[in-house]
């Protein structure tokens, strides 16, 4: 059976619905959950759910280090511009695992593994959340070959991490929901390429297996959940 780590970095108390995170999240016991926080001092471990302590300075060490670049990031929400980094940044607490992922906290967990079958994890390299483009609130990797260091597959990586005022989209879409441009003729136009760009590109060469699927609802109208159970 395939082994899942989602993992989350957030700078800041940790808000109320959190609770509803991790009570989501404990439903899911055969995934794992990293979550990263500035605002505790030592490990809770919430069974399948671990909040380790950690700085945007001690973000910025470690990146600098895993990447061999100059991370200096000086507000939280710029961390998800490096999600598809996260796989090499925090490896040294995925090396069981054979798929890694990022996600929000903003949400509320059903069964993952009614979605995110067996099936899917052997069959695919990357999974994420929506048919249009790769989604920063959930998406997985494969923990080995490309998938891995997809973000690599760009020069503007480097551009995108080191810039830490600027917020490019790099690991959704940079803004082009739904389209798709090849990595070439966006560098040729002078436009920054995205993950999105280098998944879709990867898949038509077939080089990469992609499965692209609206698995989350997102601010629904008329607004109805009903959560029970898990």
């Amino acid at each position: 059976m395939n082994r899942i780590a989602l993992i989350v970095c957030y700078i800041g108390t940790l808000p109320k619905y959190f609770r509803y995170f991790v009570d989501s999240a404990i439903h899911n016991s055969d995934i794992d959950f990293y979550v990263f926080n500035d605002r505790i001092s030592q490990l809770e471990d919430l069974g399948n759910v671990k909040v380790l302590p950690l700085t945007l300075e001690n973000f910025n060490d470690l990146a600098s280090l895993k990447l061999g670049l100059n991370i200096n990031l000086t507000h939280g929400y710029k961390l998800c511009e490096l999600h598809p980094a996260y796989g090499l940044i925090f490896e040294d607490y995925l090396k069981s695992y054979d798929f890694w992922g990022h996600c929000d906290m903003d949400i509320v967990w059903g069964r993952i593994n009614h979605f995110i079958t067996e099936d899917l994890l052997i069959n695919y390299d990357v999974i994420t959340s929506r048919q249009s483009h790769i989604t920063g609130h959930f998406t997985l990797y494969r923990n080995s070959g490309i998938a891995s260091e997809l973000f690599r597959q760009t020069d503007d990586f480097i551009k995108v991490f080191t810039d830490s005022t600027t917020h490019y989209h790099f690991d959704e879409s940079c803004l082009r929901y739904g389209e798709f441009h090849s990595p070439e003729n966006l560098r040729q136009s002078g436009q920054t390429v995205s993950m999105s760009d280098i998944a879709m590109d990867l898949k038509q060469k077939r080089q990469l297996r992609l499965y692209m699927q609206d698995l989350t609802r997102e601010h629904p109208d008329p607004i109805c959940y009903v959560y029970h159970d898990g």
